[in-house]
């Protein structure tokens, strides 16, 4: 595997583990295609990745080349229940790596970046990117012969079975317990800005249709449907606000299908809407690097720290969906560069 090979896989690494990625996938695809989620395009999990509140996950295609298997093993992968993923995946990532890891070198791997970094647990974006930093500062080393025996993160999982289980053999702590959340507008959040928008309660199957066409995703449905319309009354009476006591007969019912003007009320919301252009995504980088200091370097997790904290930078969705964080990085270093 070359260094050029393993800068551009540790692109895709900072946000999910191989072992939750694999779960990313599976959730997406059932929502992408309920009846058959195993038989979806790439394009498809692309244009549902917002929907299953996964926006932040890498593309179809990133996935795979990063998994080191076509898309449909992945998915065959992602959505048998029947499979032990933590084993296949570990067995897949071994076929044609180097054999001679072993737990000894993952434990001394492990606790060495660990120790370099100052930490008493590991995430894999955390070895990753120090050992990447480590292969560079290694090549650029006059006299140097070979690169530190730090193995990949598919051959700890493949050698441990599972990252955890690895943390477990360098004697370090469990990581935090972070799992994906399936974030989205709350319903009856959402039922609200429909209902003041339009004028009309939706059913559920038109509240779907406007947030779709409002270009956000729901929450996951949690109970029955007029328990959440009971809700929205509740919230409505405190304010003193007026709610239909049931839906308009069908010929008068407004086109859920429209957008509407997102008011302030709803900043979350109008944030996610915003369909942010290749350009704006670029402007936005450059402005960010003349921000940085001098000690400061922007990785991709810094990038999201920043992101989270400013508004007008793009989320990380929107970076990927242009080419990917790095070769946006790289873009923007150049023109920074012309200026």
């Amino acid at each position: 595997m070359s260094y050029n090979e393993r800068t551009k896989t540790g692109r895709y690494e900072a946000r999910y583990d191989l072992r939750t990625l694999l779960d990313v996938v599976g959730a997406v695809a059932v929502v992408a295609s309920p009846t058959a989620p195993g038989q979806i395009s790439q394009r498809e999990y692309d244009y549902a990745r917002t929907r299953s509140g996964y926006a932040d996950a890498p593309s179809g295609k990133q996935t795979a080349v990063r998994l080191k298997m076509p898309w449909r093993d992945v998915l065959a992968l992602a959505t048998d229940p029947t499979r032990d993923k933590d084993i296949s995946l570990g067995q897949h990532l071994g076929d044609g790596e180097e054999e001679f890891f072993d737990a000894s070198v993952v434990k001394a791997a492990l606790r060495t970046v660990a120790l370099r970094l100052g930490k008493k647990t590991l995430l894999p974006a955390d070895y990753l990117e120090e050992r990447t930093r480590m292969f560079e500062r290694a090549s650029l080393r006059r006299g140097h012969r070979s690169a530190p025996l730090l193995p990949t993160e598919g051959q700890i999982v493949r050698v441990a079975g599972s990252w955890d289980a690895a943390l477990k053999i360098a004697g370090l702590d469990p990581r935090p317990r972070n799992k994906p959340t399936h974030q989205g507008v709350p319903i009856v959040q959402a039922l609200e800005l429909a209902l003041e928008s339009l004028g009309a309660l939706p059913t559920q199957h038109e509240l779907e249709i406007f947030a779709r066409a409002n270009g956000f995703s729901l929450a996951k449905k949690s109970g029955r449907w007029g328990d959440y319309v009971a809700q929205l009354r509740v919230s409505r009476d405190d304010w003193g606000k007026w709610t239909p006591t049931g839906l308009v007969p069908r010929e008068q019912r407004p086109d859920y299908s429209k957008p509407v003007e997102l008011g302030a009320s709803f900043e979350p919301v109008r944030r996610r809407r915003h369909r942010w252009t290749h350009q704006e995504c670029l402007d936005a980088l450059v402005r960010l690097l003349a921000e940085l200091s001098a000690s400061e370097r922007l990785t991709q997790r810094l990038y999201q720290q920043k992101a989270r904290a400013d508004e007008d930078l793009p989320p990380l969705s929107s970076l990927q969906r242009h080419g990917g964080f790095g070769a946006m990085l790289v873009e923007a270093r150049k023109r920074q560069r012309r200026r």
